[in-house]
């Protein structure tokens, strides 16, 4: 039979492993979900892609637009390249991985 001390020892244990466990299996399920980021000099990134927004509001919208753009294709970071409009901003980014 074990001791209340010992049976006390074992429990936070198990609570201590498991709660270590359960950090690193949400750490690395959560590693993927990182946002893109823009970047301005893309030295030494891998170029995947372009994409174009032709209806933005705001060039912040522009923005998310793209960072949402560039997530939806698994890239890690973006750099817009060109934004006009007048009743809306429109633009271009390159995709990097």
């Amino acid at each position: 039979m074990m001791s209340k001390t010992s049976f006390m020892r074992s429990f936070i244990m198990k609570t201590i492993m498991n709660t270590v466990l359960a950090a690193t299996l949400f750490s690395a399920i959560s590693f993927g979900a990182f946002a893109a980021q823009p970047v301005t000099d893309a030295s030494g990134l891998v170029p995947m892609g372009t994409i174009s927004i032709a209806k933005a509001d705001t060039v912040a919208d522009l923005e998310a637009q793209v960072q949402q753009a560039a997530e939806k294709d698994n890239a890690k970071y973006y750099k817009i390249i060109s934004a006009g409009g007048d009743e809306y901003i429109y633009g271009n980014a390159i995709l990097y991985k």
